[in-house]
Order: C-alpha cells, then structure tokens, then sequence
C-alpha cells in the first residue's frame, strides 16, 4: 500500500466515524424531542451524550479537512504565483492554531484525569473523552504541517473528495 491509499483509508474512515456520529446525534435528537413532546418522558441523559456526540463529530472531521486544505482561506493577494505561498501558510496557521488547541486539550486532560471526573448521569470517565479529543486535534496539527510542507517543496493538490473504491487498493 502506498502512502496515498493509506491516507484515503484514513480519510474514509474518519468521514464513516464523522457520519455515525452524527447520525446518532439526530437519532438521539429525535427520540428526545418525541419522547418530551409524546410522551412527556424524554430521554434523561440525551443532553450529556449529545455534547459528548456532538464534539467527537467536530474533532473527527477536523483532520479530513486538514488534510484536504479544507479550512477557510482568504485570498489578500490575487497573484498566481502566490497560490503556494498562500497554501504554505494556511497550513502553517492551521496547524499553530490546533497546536493551541491540542496544548489547552491536553492540560484540561490532565486535570481532570488527576480528579478522576466522570459525567454526571452515565459515569463516563472524562479523560477518556478528552484524552480523545487531544489525538483527534494533535493529528490534526500534524496533517497541517504535512499540508505545508508538500505544498512548500511541491505543489500538492488536495484528496479528491471522493475517491474511488477501486484508488484505495
């Protein structure tokens, strides 16, 4: 396997996770919703795992668009030849930016790791949510670097958006 199908691997099967999790999120939404305006019993831990849902599906697409130089751009300067340049330093911000991110993740791992924090309702430990969420955004700084890098010595083009079964092989 080549480093090119690895990565659609990987892509696909952090957009199947990112489409799983949503998917729930508007399942658990929807029972939620009939059961309180039904029923007048709505589900008792739907806002705690909603939250929990709902962050894994942002964290778990930040490394597809990282890798797909998917996040917003401004083009200041309308200049062919500053295509790259610009490439080059979208990827550089991008990746000090969730760096941040990652770092504030990771202290915030900590400390609740040192006081053994679970969620109220479904005893979830929380370390683990955002010991997940700290790999899910460290990848997503190093995704960018590589996006930087290959446009800095190259000129790379984004993944397609939707590869073909038969280019993952």
């Amino acid at each position: 396997m080549t480093l090119r199908s690895i990565t659609l691997w990987g892509v696909r099967v952090l957009e199947g996770l990112t489409a799983i999790a949503l998917l729930a999120l508007m399942a658990i939404v929807l029972v939620d919703v009939v059961g309180r305006n039904g029923w007048n019993h709505p589900l008792p831990w739907a806002a705690e795992i909603l939250e929990i849902i709902l962050a894994a599906s942002i964290f778990l697409f930040l490394p597809v668009l990282a890798i797909r130089g998917g996040h917003v751009t401004v083009d200041l300067i309308e200049l062919p030849t500053m295509a790259r340049v610009q490439q080059v330093l979208s990827g550089l911000i991008g990746a000090i930016v969730f760096g941040s991110v990652t770092w504030a993740l990771a202290r915030h791992t900590s400390r609740v790791a040192e006081f053994d924090e679970v969620t109220p309702l479904l005893g979830i430990p929380l370390p683990w949510i955002f010991g997940g969420l700290t790999a899910l955004a460290a990848l997503t700084v190093l995704l960018s670097l590589a996006w930087a890098v290959c446009h800095l010595w190259r000129g790379c083009t984004p993944l397609a958006d939707a590869a073909k079964p038969e280019d993952l092989l």
